[in-house]
């Protein structure tokens, strides 16, 4: 009896681990693809500042911080 059962059960599991298997591919290429797209936006903002400098508009535009901008350090007083 179990034996029959077991039978019925394993063609049930194997298509459930090729599933599976397809699932963690598809996410595997889709964060792949997350990673190559951000690594073209930093590119595309390093040439901005390269190209512009980092105190221009351009560089703001592509949503870098002005270095005008950017508060500076306040040193500790000394003790």
């Amino acid at each position: 009896m179990a034996k029959v059962q077991l039978e019925a059960l394993q063609p049930l599991l194997d298509v459930e681990d090729s599933a599976k298997r397809a699932y963690e591919t598809a996410r595997d290429n889709a964060v792949a693809g997350e990673w190559a797209l951000h690594d073209v936006v930093l590119g595309i903002k390093q040439q901005v500042v390269s190209q512009y400098g980092d105190d221009s508009n351009q560089a703001q535009a592509v949503g870098l911080k002005k270095k005008s901008e950017r508060k500076t350090s306040a040193r500790k007083p000394k003790a």
